[in-house]
């Protein structure tokens, strides 16, 4: 399955975790080394390493790290890539570039040092501003309701961070 897990002298099962890089958002199980690889495969990408990050309502979420040769590679490009090649639940909510991956004292990645930096939430390249009282009214919804400022009339809810339990609350 998986799991890890260790038998104690009581005869229960502790569960110490995955042995490998599955995890569970939103019921959907997602291996983040699939992600990693698309991104890796975009010229001008070096590493990549996507974790599960919490947001301050308690959701999980993923979050895209990534170190670039060059300048030439942008978000929306990371996006396009991921969008073209795995579904729409796989895709980062958050991005970030860094000059170096933070690395633990035998070399590897330290991921818990990752998860402390915060990424930028990805958005759409152009902002539409509402038209009229109705788009205003729906944009502040939308902006409360996933914790975001700016939000345009042509973003997509769920690539601003929303799914369905979020959106029956919109209603």
């Amino acid at each position: 399955t998986g799991d890890l897990v260790r038998w104690l002298p009581d005869g229960t099962i502790d569960y110490l975790g995955r042995m490998d890089d599955q995890v569970k958002i939103r019921g959907y199980r997602i291996e983040t080394g699939e992600i990693e690889a698309v991104m890796e495969q975009i010229d001008g990408v070096d590493q990549a390493v996507v974790l599960v990050v919490d947001e301050a309502d308690g959701e999980k979420v993923l979050s895209a790290y990534y170190q670039a040769r060059h300048e030439d590679v942008s978000v929306n490009m990371l996006q396009a890539a991921i969008k073209h090649q795995l579904p729409a639940y796989m895709m980062p909510l958050y991005f970030k570039e860094l000059d170096a991956f933070p690395l633990t004292v035998s070399g590897k990645v330290d991921r818990r040092a990752l998860a402390a930096l915060k990424g930028d939430k990805a958005v759409q390249a152009v902002y539409a501003a509402p038209r009229n009282d109705l788009e205003t009214k729906l944009v502040r919804l939308w902006e409360e309701i996933l914790g975001q400022e700016k939000i345009g009339i042509f973003d997509s809810f769920f690539e601003r961070g929303g799914h369905s339990l979020k959106a029956m609350t919109v209603l």
